[in-house]
């Protein structure tokens, strides 16, 4: 692992104040937990969650650490997992997302946090199926087109239904609320980059309340989502 441009001593002074740990074993085998918590460590040190700047700065932050996680997973063992949702770890219970899902949990200074692993069909593992979510009642609208194409608006319309479908959004608590609309928005950026090669950028996500959609900004493109549990709504910044 290269330290960061910040130095080496300021990176070790903020690994003193980073503690991971496994909340959930899942697929992972002892090694595999070691290799986790450790870039775990070292990702969310050099990465500090930011949630002083809002839900944009945190859902950007906390990306940015799960992302050099990933990074270097890959770099040590060929594939990386699928990161399945990312947010606050509020305590469990952790059993939710399936016995076969590996959750990670890190303490920061900012908060404590955690984010979800599934093994990939591409490690030469037999995957299963997620079953998250059951039947939900998913209805979507654009509700300001923006930057976005006919087809892209389209394509966005569907990949939403498609997701939250799957991934229900739990409202039990603040922390599982901003945990599962962070799932089922990522993997609407999932389908996006699958589609069309790259992904556009999240800024905003969160209830619905009525508008007015362009204060977000002309070329802001505004998404929304009724479900069996809410309005919901997110914006995205489309770049080519």
């Amino acid at each position: 692992i290269i330290y960061p441009v910040l130095g080496r001593d300021e990176f070790l002074s903020r690994k003193t104040d980073i503690s991971a740990r496994v909340l959930q074993q899942g697929w992972a085998d002892s090694s595999q937990q070691q290799m986790l918590l450790r870039y775990a460590s070292d990702c969310f040190s050099w990465n500090p969650v930011d949630t002083s700047t809002g839900v944009g700065g945190l859902q950007g932050s906390l990306g940015d650490a799960t992302s050099c996680v990933l990074i270097n997973l890959e770099q040590r063992w060929g594939w990386k997992p699928d990161l399945v949702g990312s947010g606050s770890n509020n305590g469990g219970p952790y059993d939710g997302y399936g016995a076969g899902t590996t959750i990670i949990g890190v303490d920061t200074p900012s908060g404590k946090w955690q984010f979800i692993l599934k093994k990939t069909a591409s490690d030469g593992s037999n995957g299963t199926p997620s079953q998250e979510g059951g039947s939900e009642s998913v209805i979507v609208h654009s509700l300001h087109r923006g930057d976005a194409t006919s087809e892209q608006e389209t394509d966005l319309i569907h990949f939403t239904e498609t997701c939250f479908e799957k991934h229900h959004i739990d409202i039990s608590n603040v922390g599982s609320l901003d945990l599962s609309l962070d799932t089922a928005i990522s993997c609407v950026l999932q389908n996006c980059e699958k589609k069309w090669g790259w992904k556009p950028e999240l800024s905003v996500f969160g209830s619905d309340t009525g508008g007015p959609y362009d204060a977000h900004g002309i070329g802001a493109t505004v998404i929304g989502a009724k479900t069996n549990t809410g309005k919901w709504d997110f914006v995205l910044h489309l770049k080519s």
